[in-house]
């Protein structure tokens, strides 16, 4: 790890991250009993997304970039 940014200050530098062709990990210390599914969220609105909505838009933008090539994903306890 070389920088950890805030994305709810940060939120363009966050996700010029998905950009990166070097990204290959994505760590997270959220626990089950921070995972929420709320319907109907509004994408543009970014601190009020529940952290899976912000892993999706962040991924979204990954795809965008058609950069797929060996993406881990871990949880942290």
């Amino acid at each position: 790890m070389t920088r950890g940014i805030n994305p709810y200050t940060n939120t363009d530098e966050f996700f010029d991250c998905a950009k990166n062709p070097d990204l290959r990990f994505i760590v997270s210390n959220t626990t089950e009993a921070g995972i929420e599914y709320k319907p109907n969220q509004n994408p543009d609105d970014f601190n009020g997304l529940t952290f899976p909505g912000r892993l999706t838009l962040f991924m979204k933008k990954k795809d965008l970039t058609r950069d797929w090539a060996a993406l881990y994903f871990f949880r942290v306890s």
